[in-house]
């Protein structure tokens, strides 16, 4: 029924109009409301013939007028209400309708700013509709800041109005706020909007990123009598953002007939189709829409995008039409680069992608995805895999071949060159120093790197007592390596060549500590006391035989120190190759097959050697063998030899032919050189390539959970939009909440002045009554102002400051920068909301010093008057916190979301492009690294 209340219609009307003017009023309202003009006009009419200066009425058949586009008319007609009464709310609000219907948007604004003044004490339906003039405007001038503030205003006085919720939430969506937009929405949704909202609804909740929501809106405006032609097509888009693809093909369809000029539908389906793989189908509806609009660029870029993976030549046509009006976007370089490249003109495509310079975060995927491609093909590993990792995770989309990040990694390990275990590692060493996450893995791939100019190290393994060191010596011919240590001794012993005899014990810092060889023993001792920080212990003996292979002497895997089985792992791990010593008659135990596991986990060949056959009958030797070539030839062994270590040794130091031949030596020493010495260079990198492979398995494990937490980073930033805007929507409910405190609070120093102005007045009222008050009663009014005015002030303001920052510690909480964000929000939000509360303040003195408090003593301080009158009084003289305070606190608001989006949007981006840069330049070629390592491992 218009703006005003109908209870104070009725009142006004019936003390300022007769009967009879009463009822023809009454009619014109009705049959105003109901669009019957001529039927208004002619009562309203008769109304005004007796009482030509009743503003409502004016107001009312202005109205009228408007409606039947006589604005003229309207004019004249208001500026005779307003003649009668200026501040009329509905006269102020008429005028701004039709000041806005008459291109005048600036006195527009101005009158329902000042109808919103009048009518913000009393709110209601009035006051919501004028603020809702207000936000319109806003709107139509791009601000919808200022309209979301309008619109707030006017869901406070009607909130059960569910047109007011849709148009906030249609603002706050226009102002990129999208949580509170959802909140908005929702509310208006549980409101029941009437039919014709329906659709408004289910749009505003798609571009808030809510298809089920809006799937459930638009599905009730398509059952609608008359729903609009758009609901079906905003339902079928619906369904596409809420993942049902073939649903939205079916809508998508329905809506084509429906809107048979409109290419939408079409673009729908498309869309549609091309998320669930079928880009032909895709393709067809794409080209539909551009029989419809030949020039849509939507239609064209989205007709370039499915084009490019299933053909190659049509994307380059369809690129061609789209590039006569924008030669530079982005895809129809990308659709031309592609064909290029799909007809193997490398050096074309690279000059088509240099038109626009080197892809970033920004770049399309499909973009992204073509420049990796020419550099892969222009042998520039390094570039397609960065181009890789922007186009948006680092995985391949359609328009990259399947195996683009493996090749590209392979091209950056080897610079294009034929894989070579030496060059291999001399890159990766080089690569990994220029990486400060990789300074481990320089160190070991130095080492690497370094064995390959070792001799073979040949591991001599075994259970404790089946003569390992007996077993080495005898093949040095001399008691080099130490026999009988016993199973306490866990150190790694490397038997090697050197010019004279010497110990050198190597710790795992790298660092060497030399000896004396008479003291060797004593020095395996001690190192077996601080095992955990030695490496290995060195004995260096001029012996011809260790000018070719390296003797590793381990400790027994059976003993009952966990140490052991520790260094004999080790020694697999350094080993280039392995002889596994049995004990003649305890040959192929459990505990052996076990250890001989973990060294063919390892890939290393071995070769088992049945030992102390001198404690055995003879014609026994080629049974036992023959058991074990047949138990663990093949998977555990390469071969079996047997021989007597123990005689083999005496023989050559006492010189005895007979004994030599009868211990077997002669025959195992020729099957290490088949087997072992002759293939020793393709061993030793073998078992190069097995160690590096095993360790970039190792550190690409490392680094991809190292990646893995870059990725959840990001992740949990880009979750953190929602809680961004739900701070916004608490800090605003926060401000609003202390804008009624205000109120309160204002209302309460009122009672409070009253009752003491009242004590003051009471027991003076004869000596007022004759002589007035003096300057020293005004000054003490005055004062007792300033200081209540003050207190609350400071009380306020350092409550709103306080929850203002708990706020935002949860924020910079959830972006991981506690420190300067935090600082810097705080600080801005004690700022404004300092600033705001004290210009409230200012101004709240000035009009008490403005001549407020002589009109209170002149007019209401009088001797006999009530407290409550007085009380009354002061009320007036205040300032209304709505008009004169929350906007200043609405404004820092919007600064300090302003503020908290930029720390976000700056917090995402740097972290998208920590995990893009880690990515690019140290996991992906990592596994280059390892893929080509495995290859020389196998």
């Amino acid at each position: 029924m218009g703006i005003f209340d109908k209870l104070g219609r009725m009142v006004e009307d019936a003390f300022l109009l007769p009967e009879e003017l009463r009822t023809a009023l009454e009619r014109g309202e009705a049959h105003l409301e109901r669009g019957e003009l001529e039927e208004a006009a002619r009562d309203l009419r008769l109304v005004l013939s007796e009482r030509p200066d009743h503003p409502r009425v004016g107001a009312l058949y202005a109205r009228v007028l408007r409606c039947r586009g006589d604005l003229d008319g309207a004019l004249e007609a208001l500026a005779r209400a307003s003649a009668s009464d200026p501040e009329d709310p509905e006269v102020l609000f008429e005028l701004g309708q039709a000041r806005r219907e008459a291109g005048d948007e600036k006195a527009s604004m101005e009158h329902f700013k000042a109808a919103a003044a009048q009518l913000a004490r009393h709110g209601g339906p009035a006051y919501s509709r004028a603020a809702n003039a207000l936000a319109d405007g806003h709107l139509a001038a791009g601000r919808p800041d200022r309209a979301v503030r309008e619109l707030r205003k006017a869901v406070s006085a009607t909130p059960a109005d569910a047109n007011a919720h849709l148009k906030l939430g249609e603002a706050l969506v226009a102002d990129g706020e999208i949580g509170a937009a959802r909140e908005a929405l929702r509310r208006a949704a549980e409101l029941e909007p009437e039919p014709a909202a329906l659709a408004r609804l289910g749009e505003a909740f798609l571009q808030a990123g809510c298809p089920s929501d809006a799937e459930a809106a638009l599905r009730m405006a398509c059952l609608s009598p008359d729903p609009p032609p758009r609901a079906r097509k905003d339902l079928a888009r619906a369904l596409l953002e809420d993942g049902d693809w073939a649903g939205a093909v079916e809508e998508a369809a329905a809506a084509a007939p429906i809107m048979p000029g409109d290419p939408e539908p079409r673009l729908i389906a498309a869309e549609a189709h091309a998320r669930s793989g079928d880009l032909r189908a895709a393709l067809g509806d794409y080209e539909a829409a551009l029989a419809l609009d030949p020039a849509d660029p939507v239609a064209l870029r989205g007709a370039i995008r499915v084009a490019g993976p299933v053909d190659p030549a049509r994307c380059e046509t369809i690129a061609l039409r789209l590039a006569e009006r924008l030669p530079s976007d982005p895809i129809v370089i990308a659709g031309l680069a592609h064909a290029a490249l799909a007809r193997g003109e490398v050096a074309g495509a690279s000059e088509i992608l240099s038109r626009i310079g080197p892809v970033g975060p920004s770049s399309s995927p499909e973009l992204c995805e073509v420049a990796a491609t020419a550099s892969l093909e222009r042998g520039d590993g390094e570039a397609a895999l960065e181009a890789m990792a922007h186009a948006g995770g680092g995985a391949r989309g359609a328009w990259a071949p399947a195996d683009l990040r493996d090749r590209a990694a392979r091209l950056v390990a080897t610079a294009g060159q034929k894989p070579d275990l030496a060059v291999l590692c001399e890159r990766l060493h080089r690569h990994a120093l220029t990486r400060p996450e990789l300074s481990r893995l320089s160190v070991e791939v130095a080492r690497v790197r370094g064995e390959l100019d070792r001799p073979l190290q040949l591991a001599v393994m075994g259970e404790f007592n089946a003569g390992k060191s007996t077993f080495i010596n005898a093949l040095i011919g001399e008691e080099v390596a130490p026999m009988g240590v016993t199973p306490t001794t866990a150190t790694l012993n490397v038997l090697k060549y050197g010019a004279e005899r010497k110990v050198r014990v190597v710790h795992v810092d790298d660092t060497v500590r030399e000896g004396s060889y008479a003291d060797l023993e004593e020095i395996l001792a001690e190192a077996a006391l601080a095992s955990r920080s030695v490496r290995r212990v060195e004995i260096l003996f001029p012996a011809e035989a260790l000018l070719r292979v390296n003797l590793i002497d381990t400790p027994g895997t059976n003993a009952l120190e966990p140490e052991h089985e520790k260094v004999a792992r080790r020694a697999i791990e350094e080993a280039d190759a392995v002889v596994w010593l049995f004990r003649a008659g305890q040959a192929g135990k459990d505990s052996e097959r076990r250890i001989l596991g973990a060294i063919r986990g390892h890939r290393r060949k071995t070769l088992g050697v049945l030992n102390q056959i001198d404690r055995v009958a003879p014609e026994e030797v080629p049974a036992l063998v023959a058991h074990l070539d047949a138990e663990l030839g093949g998977t555990y062994i390469e071969a079996v030899g047997a021989l007597s270590a123990r005689s083999a040794l005496r023989a050559k130091l006492e010189g005895d032919a007979a004994l030599l031949a009868s211990s077997g030596i002669e025959s195992l020493e020729a099957l290490l050189e088949e087997r072992f010495y002759r293939h020793a260079l393709t061993l030793k990198r073998q078992s190069s390539a097995i160690r590096l492979q095993e360790l970039l398995v190792s550190i690409v494990a490392d680094e991809e959970r190292a990646l893995a937490s870059l990725v959840s980073r990001v992740a949990s930033l880009a979750s953190q939009g929602p809680q961004k805007e739900r701070l916004g929507s608490a800090l605003r409910s926060s401000l609003a909440a202390h804008v009624d405190a205000v109120e309160r609070a204002l209302a309460s120093l009122c009672e409070q002045a009253a009752a003491e102005v009242d004590d003051f007045v009471r027991p003076r009222e004869r000596i007022l009554a004759r002589r007035g008050f003096a300057d020293e009663d005004r000054r003490f009014l005055s004062e007792l102002f300033d200081e209540r005015l003050e207190a609350l002030s400071r009380q306020l303001s350092s409550e709103l400051s306080a929850e203002l920052t708990g706020h935002l510690g949860s924020f910079a909480s959830a972006l991981g920068a506690l420190g300067d964000v935090q600082e810097r929000l705080a600080a801005s939000a004690e700022t404004w909301t300092t600033s705001a509360l004290v210009g409230f303040t200012s101004f709240q003195r000035g009009l008490l010093s403005g001549g407020s408090l002589d009109r209170l003593f002149s007019e209401t301080l009088r001797p006999g008057v009530a407290q409550g009158e007085i009380a009354r009084a002061l009320r007036a003289l205040m300032a209304d916190p709505r008009a004169h305070l929350a906007p200043s606190l609405e404004r820092g608001a919007d600064r300090l979301v302003a503020l908290m989006k930029d720390a976000h949007s700056r917090a995402l981006g740097s972290a998208e492009e920590r995990e893009r840069r880690f990515r690019a330049r140290v996991v992906d070629p990592l596994r280059g690294f390892a893929l080509v390592a495995a290859e020389l491992a196998a």
